[in-house]
């Protein structure tokens, strides 16, 4: 099983990203990983059994469940099926499963490599951990390197466990003689009768599969799902073509920042806004606004946003202000009451259109103020407009932005570690043992653990 907690992390990157921007195939590959997290998720630590005939693989099973339940046997091959106890495995749903005392594995016992190697090889494939059983007699034969063989070969993490260890066996020596046989390998000795303890040792199988469960997260990091790698590839493949939308909502972005500067109110409808009355300049400038909007996202393939009720209420208070800035500038208090509707009317039909001459009766209503006012209200005008163009082009730039950002160098590098997570089985260790460290530095093995 792989490193899930990355699987869900690509899951979520993949997730982030609305349905539209995903390109053909991306909710395929999304569907299959949300498969593969929930199976595992639930799987349990799936531990097998492995060796050649005689070490007492189905004794150990035995004493692991805690009750005779395998038939056992020293020089023949007593065992020909599979044996589970624990948690179910889905891939054997015809295996009958014993009860046991611990809880998140599934022990599997296997026949004897010799008698039934392609069954071997499958289900080893399936495990998380194997244990290859063999013992003092044996450890050096042609069956436990093929064992630890296979498990290398389809990377799952082994341990190479000595059963049956006669008393008087010095196991420094038997340790350094495994490395030597069998390269840098985790090694775990266990005595014949199973209660004794050799110094820093597991004193049976049951404290080694507690082993396993303390590291369950990090056997589980070195095993791969095929379902997973694939949406890892697919998720690579995902991201390159969402970096190739990317640098096209970049280019895109840039092209509407660049013509929003320079849009404004086109000059030739300057005069025509002016001239028409309140409700039908509105209309002319909403009318301007479209075409203006329409000209900043040329070439693009989308339309501008309808925001007219937005423009009315921002061309209403920007009369309004016009209005009573008229009002306030005239000289007199009595100039207002006669001059009021006039002066008004004419205030913001020359804002509008900046070329209009002034009347004189508005610059001596309005005196020394008059083009400082005319000016101040031109240009709030213009700001008006382009908060109106820039209300129907934000909607669009903003998506595009959106599109700009999708994380894609974060999808990239966390599908990357997913399939960097293959780890050497050679190097892995699921005991921290001095002894071992020394016997491989004795024998000129340059052995790294991972502890």
């Amino acid at each position: 099983m792989p490193d899930v907690a990355l699987a869900q992390r690509l899951l979520n990157l993949l997730g982030s990203i609305p349905a539209e921007r995903l390109p053909l195939g991306a909710a395929g590959t999304i569907r299959s990983l949300e498969d593969a997290v929930e199976r595992n998720l639930e799987r349990p630590l799936v531990v097998c059994l492995a060796g050649p005939t005689g070490t007492g693989k189905s004794r150990l099973f035995n004493a692991a469940v805690g009750r005779d339940v395998r038939a056992v046997g020293i020089r023949r091959p007593t065992t020909t099926d599979v044996g589970l106890a624990g948690r179910e495995v889905a891939e054997l749903p015809d295996v009958e499963v014993a009860e046991a005392p611990f809880d998140h594995i599934a022990l599997i016992d296997l026949p004897p490599l010799e008698h039934d190697q392609d069954r071997t090889e499958r289900i080893v494939a399936l495990s998380d951990l194997c244990f290859v059983v063999t013992s003092a007699a044996r450890y050096a034969d042609a069956a436990t390197a093929t064992a630890i063989a296979i498990a290398e070969r389809l990377g799952v993490p082994a341990t190479i466990v000595v059963n049956r260890v006669p008393p008087g066996v010095p196991p420094d020596r038997l340790r350094q003689a495994l490395i030597q046989r069998h390269g840098r390998r985790d090694v775990v000795l266990l005595p014949e009768d199973l209660a004794g303890r050799i110094s820093g040792e597991p004193s049976g199988i049951a404290e080694l599969l507690h082993l396993a469960v303390e590291n369950a997260d990090r056997i589980r990091r070195y095993r791969h799902d095929a379902a997973i790698d694939a949406a890892a590839i697919e998720a690579g493949r995902i991201a390159d073509e969402l970096d190739v939308e990317a640098a096209s909502a970049r280019q895109a972005i840039e092209s509407i920042d660049r013509e929003l500067a320079r849009r404004s109110v086109p000059e030739a409808l300057r005069p025509i806004i002016a001239g028409a009355r309140w409700s039908e300049a509105m209309t002319q400038v909403d009318a301007a606004v479209r075409h203006e909007a329409a000209a900043v996202l040329a070439g693009l393939d989308v339309e501008p946003q309808a925001d007219g009720d937005d423009g009315v209420v921002a061309l209403g208070a920007w009369r309004q202000a016009v209005d009573d800035a008229a009002v306030g500038a005239m000289r007199l208090p009595v100039l207002r009451w006669f001059g009021e509707r006039g002066v008004r009317h004419h205030l913001w039909r020359l804002a509008v259109d900046v070329d209009r001459p002034m009347p004189r009766t508005v610059r001596w209503w309005l005196g020394s103020r008059a083009d400082a006012i005319r000016g101040a209200a031109a240009d709030e005008f213009d700001a008006v407009f382009g908060g109106m163009l820039a209300g129907r082009i934000e909607p669009i730039r903003d998506d595009l932005e959106r599109t700009a950002t999708l994380p894609t160098d974060r999808i990239r590098s966390v599908a990357d570690e997913i399939l960097a997570e293959a780890y050497p089985t050679a190097l892995f260790r699921l005991t921290p043992d001095i002894a071992a460290l020394q016997a491989a530095a004795e024998a000129g093995i340059p052995f790294e653990g991972d502890r």
